[in-house]
């Protein structure tokens, strides 16, 4: 097994802008929102050519219903274009869960691959979200976090937003 060095390069986008994503012991910062200056700065940062971009744009289908876990990246790709009917060539992100909701695949296409992401929880199970008329749910970036810490959507406060239109 063969192992590739990965340099990190420290974020000009403030910490209040992100949402931190954990994998093990391991913290990724990802922006949530960005004015058009920062994202420029962001898109010009060193090995910004590399990283899988995600931001307030990027949307968070969840399927309702549960998957068969034997179904790789085409099979995925197929259930976003027929059950769900959705293009899986866009930027954002499809969750599916298996039956015991103890498993989720996230698949993603990156510029000219899928990216798939696969977590089992060790115990419990994941908190899925109930749709009525078995259509995805639309999520944001903050609820996929808080999904993929095994909390409950439906539990979370609102968030405010705030318009100004003078300082």
């Amino acid at each position: 097994m063969t192992f590739v060095p990965v340099q990190l390069h420290e974020s000009t986008i403030p910490a209040s802008d992100c949402v931190v994503a954990r994998v093990g012991r391991l913290a990724i910062s990802l922006p949530v929102s960005l004015d058009a200056e920062q994202a420029r700065t962001w898109a010009r940062r060193p090995g910004a050519g590399s990283m899988i971009g995600i931001d307030s744009h990027t949307h968070v289908y969840i399927a309702a219903e549960p998957l068969d876990f034997r179904r790789q990246i085409d099979g995925l790709a197929l259930a976003v274009q027929e059950t769900l009917a959705l293009d899986p060539f866009s930027a954002h992100l499809f969750v599916f869960r298996n039956r015991q909701a103890d498993k989720l695949k996230l698949l993603y296409w990156h510029h000219n691959g899928y990216v798939l992401l696969y977590k089992r929880l060790e115990k419990g199970c994941f908190v899925w979200p109930s749709a009525d008329t078995g259509q995805p749910v639309c999520v944001g970036l903050r609820e996929l976090a808080h999904l993929l810490e095994g909390g409950d959507i439906g539990e979370l406060a609102p968030v405010r937003q705030l318009h100004f239109a003078a300082v």
